[in-house]
């Protein structure tokens, strides 16, 4: 999700390999979020990509690329679909690696989409207890697994009988660029994890307002309206130096609050 400039360099350093990337979402086409796409490309080419990539982001983002490729006059070796999306949400954007992915807009200075991706559950999952009192064939757990009931001569064990209750799907939303805006709660409602921008700490909310964009109470409010489980803001102006400071505004809003830090790993719960 989005590709700014040194997009490459944190992926070696934080050992992301290149050849998983089958899908590519960008926000909007302002630099810090598109500089390093150019370069990325033209790396999987030269590593002798064939897959091909599919690329989501606002109109442009397709003439973008192609302008670069052109004066570049680099040659890709894997075809890419460019999916340009417009207009309100949210946008339907498939099933892609057991995660179905939707986009939605954003108030920013320009079109901006922010992005959801929900868990898919393909298989039920069997109860042990229910394998050892049925003694249930490993054919048997193949079939409740895609939703059978067990017939057995005259005898019928319901799938329900069989399986542990469906646990509820995890779900991730993407929001950067954006001002505070209410109208996104109905994309994110009750989303497990929750990547919202906070530029500014509330000081300087005027000055977020001005430039499009949301402080860290801002970020916690979005999360606490949408009964998010967690919340991750980053996005900091430069000014920060000290990020302790975001995280404690937040928090007074918004207890369950993390700090976005390069190559942090958060669990979704």
């Amino acid at each position: 999700m989005d590709c700014g400039e040194g997009t490459q360099i944190k992926m070696v350093q934080f050992k992301v390999k290149s050849r998983r990337i089958s899908h590519i979402f960008i926000t909007h086409l302002h630099g810090d979020h598109i500089f390093g796409l150019p370069g990325l490309l033209n790396s999987l080419s030269l590593n002798g990509r064939q897959e091909p990539l599919k690329i989501f982001g606002p109109e442009g983002i397709a003439n973008y690329v192609r302008f670069n490729q052109k004066q570049s006059s680099a040659h890709f070796t894997f075809d890419i679909d460019f999916q340009e999306l417009k207009g309100a949400g949210p946008i339907d954007l498939g099933t892609y690696c057991g995660l179905q992915f939707k986009a939605f807009p954003l108030k920013h200075r320009i079109p901006t989409f922010g992005y959801k991706a929900i868990e898919v559950q393909a298989e039920l999952n069997v109860d042990p207890e229910a394998i050892t009192k049925y003694s249930l064939s490993i054919e048997e757990i193949l079939n409740v697994k895609k939703g059978a009931s067990i017939i057995r001569g005259d005898s019928f064990i319901p799938t329900e009988l069989l399986v542990l209750p469906p646990r509820r799907n995890r779900s991730f939303a993407y929001c950067t660029d954006t001002i505070y805006d209410p109208d996104i709660l109905q994309y994110i409602e009750e989303v497990s994890l929750l990547y919202h921008e906070a530029t500014y700490t509330d000081d300087l909310a005027e000055k977020a307002r001005e430039r499009m964009h949301s402080t860290t109470k801002d970020a916690a409010q979005i999360a606490k309206s949408a009964r998010a489980k967690q919340l991750v803001i980053g996005h900091y102006s430069n000014r920060y130096k000290n990020l302790n400071t975001l995280l404690q505004e937040a928090k007074v809003v918004f207890q369950n609050t993390m700090i976005a830090e390069e190559g942090k790993l958060f669990q979704i719960l």
